[in-house]
Parts: structure tokens; sequence; C-alpha cells
């Protein structure tokens, strides 16, 4: 193939070949100004080729080389919503181009949903100079989710450990504040914890700056994570303002707020504050902050709740087990939720007597969650016990008046 790929609506020079066989299939290009598109053969025939043009970013362009988009996601969701159709005749005359709105092609214009390319990356390292987090969102369908942690004596060095303690604890909160708070007795459900996943994308300069984004895409009207990353957005708007902070934790679930207050603990023990900037698809940019005073203000605040959280899961699934400890005189379960979630943990005193039949299975289990935190390092430390069972032809233990 030449390096000049004529086409209807300008000739363009021809960056890469992904596919070649018999001819090129698909590569990228661009025209005179500069605009990048990823050319992909649609159809042939006896008179002519039938080509997709989709003008891409930078950013869109180096994702659909390594993999991280699909080729069908790159065709189905383009970045400006439309792509070039063109018909380039073989007799050489000009042939024609349609402009074409992402929401008018059909499904069998569109590569296979496992079509993707696996090329390694032309940019390693450092992000030096991020994507502005809304631009990126876009042109990602994800949202993106921009941390600075600010360490003392302005350091760009952080412990691997406490990076992980730090990022761990924001996940957290995150799956917390995205579960409705009516379904908040119980595990994180799956559907949960799969569309508010956050995934590394890179480090930027800053004190200690990483980018994550969501795992999951946007739909045509909202992202999955939108929810959850709104209201940690207004958690750190409130700064270690009490009134502010006071008016917004009703809202909140027991979990999250316990959460919040772990997140806030660990950056208080390493001195740290805290910068959040939110990029989506749709709502726009986003930022906040919270200085290491502000996080002291903040826990002061969520303290007077207490240290500890303790509520009541109610979970169907299988008992898998119940044994004795003679060493320390107790007896241990283990439960399996539908959704693989997996709880051990002490009976209660009312259950001890009880001769269980095990494994049960399609059971509904009454489980005392309690999170106790340390004050002191903000490590928490989470305890199960199981105080009540019902099956199809049996009940034991205790159930909560509110089940």
């Amino acid at each position: 193939m030449t390096d000049v790929f004529r086409t209807p609506i300008g000739d363009m020079r021809v960056i890469e070949v992904f596919l070649y066989y018999d001819g090129p299939k698909l590569f990228s290009c661009k025209d005179r100004t500069g605009q990048k598109y990823f050319a992909i053969l649609i159809d042939e025939s006896e008179d002519g080729d039938r080509w997709f043009l989709i003008p891409v970013s930078d950013t869109r362009l180096e994702r659909v080389r390594t993999g991280e988009t699909g080729l069908r996601e790159c065709v189905r969701y383009p970045e400006n919503d439309w792509l070039w159709d063109v018909f380039i005749p073989f007799d050489g005359s000009k042939g024609d181009a349609s402009l074409r709105y992402a929401d008018t092609l059909q499904e069998h214009e569109l590569p296979g949903p496992e079509a993707t390319l696996s090329l390694p990356p032309r940019i390693h390292g450092e992000i030096q100079h991020r994507n502005d987090v809304e631009e990126e969102a876009v042109q990602s369908r994800r949202d993106i989710l921009d941390i600075t942690l600010s360490t003392p004596f302005d350091s760009h060095k952080l412990e691997v450990d406490y990076l992980a303690q730090v990022l761990l604890r924001v996940q957290s909160l995150l799956f917390s504040l995205a579960t409705p708070r009516l379904a908040d007795r119980g595990p994180i459900p799956k559907h949960v914890r799969e569309s508010n996943t956050l995934m590394f994308a890179g480090s930027f300069v800053g004190s200690v700056g990483i980018r994550l984004e969501t795992k999951g895409h946007a739909t045509l009207l909202d992202t999955p994570a939108e929810r959850g990353l709104e209201l940690f957005m207004r958690l750190l708007e409130t700064g270690g303002e009490r009134a502010q902070l006071s008016r917004l934790l009703p809202s909140l679930s027991p979990r999250a707020v316990a959460r919040y207050r772990s997140l806030l603990t660990m950056l208080h023990v390493g001195q740290l504050g805290l910068k959040a900037e939110w990029g989506s698809p749709f709502k726009g940019k986003r930022s906040a902050k919270l200085s290491h005073e502000q996080v002291r203000s903040a826990l002061a605040v969520l303290e007077q709740d207490g240290d500890d959280m303790s509520q009541v899961l109610k979970v169907r699934g299988s008992l898998i087990s119940v044994t004795s400890d003679a060493t320390r005189r107790r007896y241990l379960f283990e439960f399996v939720s539908m959704d693989g979630d997996r709880f051990k943990g002490n009976l209660s005193p009312q259950l001890t007597n009880v001769r269980f039949n095990v494994p049960a299975y399609d059971v509904v289990a009454w489980i005392e969650e309690l999170i106790e935190l340390n004050p002191a390092t903000g490590e928490e430390k989470v305890t199960y016990t199981l105080i009540g069972l019902r099956g199809m032809d049996f009940e034991v233990g205790e159930f909560p008046p509110e089940f």
C-alpha cells in the first residue's frame, strides 16, 4: 500500500497498517489538518470498496492500538458520535462519502465483540502532561478520577504499602456510596462492585499523583459509577466544615460513613492531604481537596458517632460448615452467598447448642457484621457472627424486627 490513501473527503497519509490481506483492511491515517482516523474496510464489491473512517484523538488511537478499547466500541461509539461512510470505486472516479451518526449503524456493519488489537503502547512511564480529566472521560467513555496526595515536606515519594491502603479505602468507600441506602444491609451487590471498580491508568507529576478510571463504560445517558463518584466529591467538598458535613452524613449509609472515617484516619496518620478531580463523559469536570487540617476537622465530626459500626446482614446462600474450636471454646461457621461472597466467623451464644445439618443449601442467614476501626492506624477489623438461620422447614436463632 502507498503512503497516500485517496478518499472522497481528501487524501490521507497512512500512519500504521494493522491488518493486511490481499490489500489493507484496517489502518490509521491522518488528513492534511492533522486529524487522525481509523480506516476499516466494511465491504468489497466488483465496483469498489466501502470504508468507515472514524475520527480519533491521540488517546483513542492509543487505546484501540493497545486493545484497551475494542474495534467494535471504536465504531459503535465514535468520540463525536459520527463517522464517514465512504465508497472508493476501482475506476479512479471520486466516489462518494456520507456522514453517519452512531445510532444509524446496523449490527452487520460492526466488528465482532472480540475484535481487538494488541500492540505495545507507544508511550511508556510517567504521564508528564496528562490529558484533562473531562477530555479523557469523553474520549474513553469512562469516569476518570485523579487522586493527588500531598505529603509532608512536599515529597514525591510515599511507601507502596501506605499508598495501597489509601487507594483500597477510596475503592471501598466508592462501593459503599454506590450502594443505595435501602439496599445497604448485606454484602455489596456483585453488579455494584463490577460497575464501580477503579482501574489504575497511570501516574502524573504531583506530590503523589495517580490516575484511575472506571472499569465499565458509559451508557447512552450516564455511567455506572456516577452515583458513587458524585457522593464522593460531595464529601470532599464539605472539607472540614462541621455544619456542611453534618447535613450530608444522614443521607449516607452507616457503612459509607464508616468507610469515609477509615479513609480520613489513614490520611491523618500519614499527615496527608488529598485532592480529587473527577471527569465525567456527561457531567463535565469537578474537583475538591482536603488539606491535612481539614482531614483532622472532618474526623472530629465523624468520631462523634463512635469508632465501630454494627449491622445485621440478611443473606441467601449455603451454610457450608459449622465447627468447634475447643482451644478457644467457640463455634465457627462458614457461609457462601448466592453471589459467591464468603462469610466466616462465630456462632452467637443462642446457636451454640443447635445441631446443624451441613451443608445446608438455599437458606437465609442473619449475620451480624462488626467493623472496628483502630483510631491510631486507621486499620479496619471486620468480624461476623451468625445470629439466625431459616430454611424451608426450620428456623433457629434471632431475627431483627425490620426483617
